[in-house]
């Protein structure tokens, strides 16, 4: 027979029985009684904890710029979840009474993906990406796309693209160096073939149009020598995703591999090649996917250059899923599992906590440690993956000594004498609690360990006795708990021994006065 609270059930022919965990607003303890004819009672103590219920983000998934929208935030019985905090745009808002608040878009340049976050106390944290469409208010985005490095006097052409990537049609491009000013104008696909100047060792490019913003860059001239081998850069791929890395390979016109090239992708130094003439490179993160100019050059060679595709991740990507905790106390260590949308565990992945970056291991766990706080804050989580978008969760880290903690102590409620006993300490928020400190009556025990644990053995009793085990740790409430220590009870031979052996000695002397005394009979 097992009782589980205040409910009995039989076990099967297998020793096994079910029950359904009540539903509980706050951890709490419930014992477990087993019984049957012939044997000792047993007693184990479980910890219910409640159920975190999830939560829904209802909302538009397109908004345009400047648009107040509504999202509204339910359960997952559909009902509204007010007192709800929902973060947006890096500021926090919080729902009314029916589940809804009103956000306000930003204004963009280009259509841009935001995330929403929502959290609440006892409810698993949701997120939901919107996009932001640009519709034109206030100056649009335009981006320029020029090689970084020429030769003089060569002509190349300049392409002016906007937020979507169509041409921007008779935009101006000023063409400054020394104190000279050259002025084109774009075709209908946005392009203007140039030259570059005679002589200097750069120049700078301004391009403008009425209604976007300006853009600016510096292109820099190097001498061609007929003397000295052409570099050719060849990248592994022509398109890749931003944030993802690819190889180049770099030889000179006659095919031989070139060691310390310097590359440059898109004006960034990458590092230089090896005896192989390759190198390892990452692409730029991207406002819009577009063409980057990737440049190689070393001495005594004539510079080389390829164009590679880079794409935005947001905008074709999906993101991987985090699972972690939603909250923390400071100090306490908590691991980070991510995984594909699939579910399956992503190793190798970058995951970015309170200025800690770390990589997943094969099982797509890291682990990371909540920084010292306050008061009660809230930091984000951030995941980065190739052929993955970014991904992101909000933590809120509690301040240990605002949040008044107090210590539980979990064991059995019944014990024989002699027997060990496991005690374990916990926090109010279900932590292990290492260190504390644990009295067994009035005598202390020891310290528990980095799992909150000790072990202690019962001590002999005359008869049934409860002794109290108390928990004390600075910062923390301290815990109390009853236990009672069963006496086993005497055995037959401890019991009835003395008067046994009085009756053997008796028989024996009397079996030896009969026998001594049988000699004198007539």
């Amino acid at each position: 027979k097992v009782t589980f609270g205040n409910e009995s059930k039989y076990t099967d022919e297998n020793g096994y029985v079910t029950f359904t965990a009540p539903a509980v607003k706050s951890s709490r303890q419930v014992m477990v009684k087993a019984s049957a004819p012939g044997y000792l009672e047993e007693y184990k103590l479980i910890c219910i904890k409640p159920r975190k219920k999830e939560l829904f983000i209802d909302v538009n998934p397109y908004v345009d710029e400047g648009e107040d929208f509504e999202v509204r935030v339910k359960d997952s019985d559909g009902k509204p979840v007010p007192n709800a905090d929902v973060y947006f745009n890096f500021r926090r808002y919080r729902t009314d009474i029916d589940g809804r608040v009103q956000l306000t878009a930003p204004d963009v340049l280009i259509s841009t993906n935001y995330l929403i976050v929502v959290t609440k106390e006892n409810f698993s944290s949701a997120s939901r990406w919107i996009t932001v469409m640009d519709r034109g208010y206030g100056k649009k985005y335009l981006e320029l796309i020029a090689p970084l490095a020429v030769h003089p006097w060569e002509e190349f052409d300049v392409r002016i693209i906007d937020g979507k990537g169509g041409g921007i049609k008779n935009a101006s491009i000023n063409v400054r160096y020394d104190s000279h000013e050259e002025k084109f104008l774009t075709d209908e696909s946005g392009r203007a073939r140039i030259r570059s100047p005679p002589v200097g060792s750069s120049f700078t490019i301004e391009v403008t149009k009425a209604g976007y913003i300006k853009k600016m860059a510096t292109i820099s001239i190097f001498e061609k020598n007929d003397n000295f081998r052409d570099i050719i850069i060849e990248p592994t791929s022509s398109e890749v995703i931003e944030g993802s890395e690819f190889a180049v390979k770099v030889r000179d016109e006659y095919g031989e591999e070139i060691e310390g090239a310097r590359v440059y992708v898109d004006g960034i130094f990458s590092g230089e090649t090896n005896e192989a003439g390759l190198l390892c490179c990452k692409a730029p993160h991207v406002a819009i996917s577009r063409p980057c100019f990737v440049f190689a050059s070393k001495e005594g060679y004539n510079f080389g250059y390829a164009w590679i595709e880079v794409k935005n991740s947001l905008s074709s990507l999906d993101a991987p899923v985090i699972e972690s905790v939603d909250v923390v106390e400071e100090g306490r260590e908590f691991e980070v599992r991510v995984k594909n949308p699939s579910g399956e565990p992503l190793g190798g992945v970058r995951v970015n906590f309170f200025s800690v970056s770390k990589f997943t291991n094969d099982k797509g766990c890291v682990s990371f440690t909540a920084p010292a706080v306050e008061n009660d804050e809230i930091f984000m989580l951030t995941a980065e993956y190739s052929d993955f978008a970014p991904a992101f969760k909000l933590i809120k880290v509690l301040d240990v000594k605002k949040n008044n903690l107090t210590l539980n102590i979990f064991t059995v409620p019944i014990i024989m004498e002699g027997e060990n006993l496991l005690l374990k300490v916990r926090d109010n928020y279900g932590y292990p609690v290492e260190n504390a400190i644990v009295f067994f009556g009035e005598k202390e025990i020891g310290y528990t360990d980095d799992y909150g644990e000790i072990s202690i053995r019962a001590p002999e009793v005359e008869r049934d006795k409860y002794i109290s085990i108390h928990a004390i740790k600075y910062g923390y409430g301290s815990a109390s708990f009853s236990l009672l220590v069963k006496n086993k009870g005497k055995t037959l031979l401890e019991e009835y021994g003395p008067l046994f052996l009085a009756m053997c000695i008796v028989l024996i002397i009397a079996i030896f006065a009969y026998v001594y005394y049988r000699q004198y009979m007539v």
